[in-house]
């Protein structure tokens, strides 16, 4: 059965595997809302999914998707639970059908954070701020097209300009106390919830149990899809740890990562095939070559002002092993 959009389950499940209690975690879920379209017939789809025993999700309308489309919703699952979950032979009957995600103009991937994943509201803004901070860098993982970015998944300098002016645009202690002080605040208080926040940027704080990041476009393949959710669970570790934003560096988070290589092989097999795709598409601009290829990049004279003609064979991958 497809649901309306507005539903949600009365008796929600939390997914996890055996023995994350006992190795002293205190798990924090992450809970997936996945667009696709194009399905040839979306009833029959459902009632395949049903057959086949996908109990952990299920599907609903969403008016910014065709009569074809449907949005897949997970229950909340651990990392390790979805890294587990049979993603696969769902994204198998999406193409069974015809159904696309990747490649359309209307599809993305919405990925809620239990807030109980932050020890504190500092810790939370900080995570906020360092995908605010790193914003152009982080933006070849998205997938998507700018103006359609800037349609769904806002920074926050562009959303929240009027308020605030030049103020949010400078990523520093002073910005992370400002989001404390002024957002965090205003996220359920009906006077300023349905205005002030605005729900369509990036970094959506308005859900009451949880932080939805809507940056992502949509993908079925499952390489990517996981790389996403493990990319949003390393930005939650690292900034535990952070105390400064000043103080943190692009190329700081990636060696972060690559510590992490046997865990993080989907991640970090997609960051290399992002940058791959940057490079084809002459999407190579300077925030590109300082955070992820530690290049420190001149201004450039006005007869070389494409650094995109480069020679992209010349790029050296200076990651930390």
């Amino acid at each position: 059965m497809i649901r309306g959009y507005s539903y949600k389950p009365e008796d929600l499940v939390f997914y996890g595997i055996d023995g994350e209690q006992e190795q002293g975690q205190a798990p924090y879920y992450f809970g997936v809302e996945l667009e696709v379209d194009n399905l040839s017939d979306r009833d029959e789809f459902d009632y395949k999914l049903q057959q086949d025993g996908y109990k952990e999700i299920y599907l609903k309308e969403d008016g910014s998707l065709s009569y074809a489309g449907v949005e897949i919703v997970s229950y909340p699952m651990t990392r390790n639970a979805h890294e587990e979950y049979d993603w696969q032979g769902i994204f198998d009957w999406v193409e069974h059908y015809g159904g696309k995600s990747h490649n359309t103009t209307t599809c993305g991937l919405h990925i809620h954070i239990s807030k109980t994943a932050f020890e504190s509201a500092d810790h939370k803004a900080i995570f906020i701020a360092l995908y605010e901070k790193f914003k152009k860098e982080f933006r070849i993982l998205l997938r998507r097209k700018d103006h359609k970015r800037k349609e769904w998944a806002k920074d926050y300098s562009e959303a929240y300009y009027n308020e605030f002016g030049q103020m949010i645009e400078k990523v520093d202690n002073g910005w992370v106390n400002m989001l404390k002080e002024e957002f965090f605040p205003f996220a359920h208080d009906g006077k300023y919830a349905s205005n002030f926040l605005k729900r369509k940027v990036a970094m959506n704080i308005k859900p009451e149990k949880t932080l939805e990041f809507r940056g992502f476009k949509g993908t079925t393949k499952r390489s990517s899809f996981i790389a996403c959710i493990q990319l949003l669970d390393e930005m939650v570790k690292y900034t535990k740890g952070i105390q400064i934003i000043e103080d943190c560096e692009f190329s700081d988070f990636l060696n972060y990562i690559m510590k992490g290589t046997g865990e993080n092989a989907e991640l970090i097999q997609y960051i290399f095939e992002m940058i791959e795709r940057a490079k084809r598409r002459g999407e190579i601009t300077k925030e590109v070559r300082k955070g992820y290829l530690n290049e420190e990049v001149e201004e450039p004279e006005p007869e070389q002002e494409n650094v995109d003609s480069v020679d992209s064979g010349d790029i050296q991958f200076n990651f930390v092993e």
